[in-house]
């Protein structure tokens, strides 16, 4: 067809052209998440032990002091060390909703606070202006960010269905991937897992935006100590053991090929690069950590070889501090000195960098933050550019 699309004022492509299909992989902590209780016990008197499905992830108000306790019990994974496996706490159901749609993370809190914690929605919103049809053109694949691929059952066969899918209800037309964050791991997991044939028929291009695969030094961090995340009146080590709980944060930890030598966490007793990992983890007092990081750790294969088999565009921010470096001069439930580094403020710059190697190009956005980055229109019209086929231009 003829297509004239026009984003940011600009004209990305005239004459005879396709938009190719879009499938979204959101981040961690970037899906919504529902909960029904049917407990036993809970930490508190005040906290309820039985209640149908409602929003768990994320409702401010239980974040607050008091209740975040009760929310830490509800949404923290039991990790099994002699099954080596991981389940809910005894009496929560946890459910992603709306498979296939990018409702779950086009804004994570529904509601009054859609607005201040909107994700994908201004980013589909330009596809939309461009051609596209959330629904038909974009598609979602949502899922419960605790866990990584080795608990994820049926999560890949999903995927790759959603893609059949959307690929045959847009024309046989093959599909964008486009990922964000910890979204990235899951769908280089994903291509890596898939037949050269089905990736040629299938898959136009995959899109990591503000890639953590060579995973993030505030990690170490979050293990040690907790993060907090800014939350008026929580300290961290309240959040620490929920946190530590997430299969997904194991995966998440700095890449030893990927930041090498380079000392992430000092004490007065010694210091800890990313190939130290086990005795850090002893040291903090989660020994079980090495053996949950050792069911992840080598998903994806070396980094630095990665072959996602599709053409590959990444953007990525720079030019904003981000956490690079802990000093511990008491406990680990003290909070650090932190000393900065460059990187989009979340991911740090070396593990953002990894995509160079397999990529087409790589598109640099100075000054740009890690979730930031979906606004900008540059980056919005780089993504309709790169799904334009037949005649569009890259």
């Amino acid at each position: 067809m003829k297509l004239r699309v026009v984003v940011a004022g600009i004209l990305l492509t005239s004459g005879f052209a396709t938009l190719s299909p879009i499938v979204e992989l959101p981040g961690t902590g970037g899906t919504q998440l529902e909960a029904k209780l049917d407990k036993e016990s809970s930490p508190h008197w005040y906290c309820a032990k039985s209640a149908d499905w409602y929003t768990l992830w994320l409702d401010a108000k239980q974040l607050l002091p008091g209740a975040v306790e009760c929310w830490c019990d509800n949404i923290q994974l039991i990790y099994d060390e002699a099954n080596d496996s991981f389940s809910n706490q005894e009496g929560v159901s946890i459910r992603v909703p709306d498979w296939g749609e990018t409702t779950a993370f086009e804004s994570l809190s529904p509601g009054l606070l859609t607005s201040a914690t909107h994700y994908f929605s201004k980013f589909n919103d330009a596809l939309e202006d461009a051609g596209y049809k959330r629904g038909t053109s974009i598609r979602g694949a949502p899922y419960d960010f605790r866990y990584a691929p080795p608990s994820m059952a049926g999560f890949e066969a999903d995927l790759k269905a959603l893609v059949e899918e959307t690929y045959a209800a847009n024309g046989n037309t093959p599909v964008t991937l486009v990922s964000h964050s910890m979204g990235c791991f899951h769908a280089l997991y994903f291509l890596e897992q898939q037949s050269q044939e089905w990736k040629d028929a299938y898959v136009h291009a995959w899109i990591p935006i503000s890639p953590a695969i060579g995973g993030t030094i505030n990690e170490m961090k979050l293990f040690a100590t907790g993060s907090s995340e800014g939350i008026p009146g929580v300290s961290s080590n309240t959040v620490r053991a929920e946190q530590r709980s997430y299969e997904s944060n194991a995966w998440l930890v700095p890449d030893a090929a990927t930041y090498g030598e380079q000392v992430l966490v000092s004490t007065t007793e010694r210091n800890y690069t990313a190939s130290d990992m086990d005795a850090f983890f002893s040291d903090i007092g989660f020994a079980v950590g090495s053996k949950i990081r050792a069911r992840v750790a080598d998903l994806t294969g070396p980094l630095a070889t990665a072959d996602p088999g599709v053409p590959v565009y990444c953007a990525y921010g720079t030019g904003i501090d981000t956490e690079e470096f802990y000093e511990y001069t008491g406990s680990f439930d003290d909070e650090p000195e932190v000393t900065m580094g460059d990187g989009d403020g979340t991911v740090n710059l070396a593990s953002l960098q990894i995509c160079q190697g397999f990529a087409q190009e790589a598109k640099e956005f100075a000054g740009e933050t890690h979730s930031g980055l979906l606004d900008n229109s540059d980056l919005q019209a780089f993504v309709v550019s790169v799904a334009t086929t037949a005649g569009g231009a890259h």
